[in-house]
């Protein structure tokens, strides 16, 4: 039987230290200290970078049924993501924080299983479909459940306001059918640098006339695409639609989303 690989993408908008005994664990660490204090001056390069050296990022399949029962591993970690370093004081201790955190994972699973989230067009080229996996899957488990996140031996989690998700890659399912990717970092870090140009092209040639019709309607849906790639299946979905909906000059997510089906 043959194996697939493909990538999950995790991230994390508001992740704090799971409990204060947890925190206390990297307060006696050298680079905390030179953390916290390259934060409070600012310079911001020297913490990411002391920061990421200390970070792990790691998919643990065993917090999702779905894969545990159907011989998916975690194969690696490809690249982690820290950005927006700032401290928060938690009455004992100061806690270094980051706006978003996040990470590639490589997965690897048998092929007769990944196959199952695989659909084909009209002119037989193959295309990874979020409705397949999702009817897979189910709804007991979340693909973020997995993701597991550390700064030293501190690990962080989700806690009160803010974002976890996790999302599957639709090109790496096809791109590691019955084979092995060879995906740098470098590479997921370039992807990335693409997608946030192509959003500030697009930013930079809306229209001021609102609301917006036509191509320039399409290419803010194709914005709200692009920051919401797994959208139809997370809770912040309408959140998200709303925002972009007011930024073509709709009152709310329903005349939107009205002017972008009447296209």
């Amino acid at each position: 039987m043959g194996t697939s690989q493909f990538i999950i993408e995790g991230y994390c908008q508001g992740a704090y230290p799971v409990d204060d005994d947890n925190l206390n664990e990297i307060l006696g660490e050298s680079w905390y200290q030179e953390l916290i204090d390259a934060v409070r001056a600012g310079d911001t390069h020297s913490a990411l970078r002391i920061a990421k050296e200390n970070f792990k990022a790691e998919y643990n399949t065993e917090s999702i049924y779905q894969f545990e029962s159907n011989g998916i591993r975690y194969v690696k970690t490809l690249s982690t993501n820290l950005n927006l370093p700032f401290i928060e004081s938690n009455g004992s201790a100061d806690m270094p924080l980051f706006k978003w955190i996040g990470a590639h994972f490589l997965m690897e699973g048998p092929t007769d299983i990944v196959s199952q989230w695989i659909e084909s067009d009209e002119d037989g080229l193959k295309y990874f479909s979020q409705e397949l996996f999702e009817d897979w899957f189910g709804n007991d488990d979340r693909l973020q459940d997995g993701c597991y996140y550390a700064l030293g031996s501190c690990w962080y989690d989700l806690e009160g306001f803010g974002e976890n998700g996790g999302s599957i890659s639709a090109s790496s399912v096809i791109a590691g059918l019955d084979q092995e990717l060879e995906i740098s970092e470098d590479q997921l870090l370039s992807n990335a640098d693409e997608a946030k140009k192509k959003k500030e092209e697009i930013l930079r040639r809306l229209p001021s006339e609102k609301p917006m019709k036509g191509d320039d309607l399409i290419a803010i849906y194709e914005l709200l695409e692009d920051e919401s790639p797994a959208g139809e299946r997370r809770a912040d979905r309408y959140d998200c639609i709303d925002k972009w909906a007011k930024l073509a000059g709709y009152k709310d997510s329903t005349s939107f989303l009205e002017a972008v089906l009447a296209l």
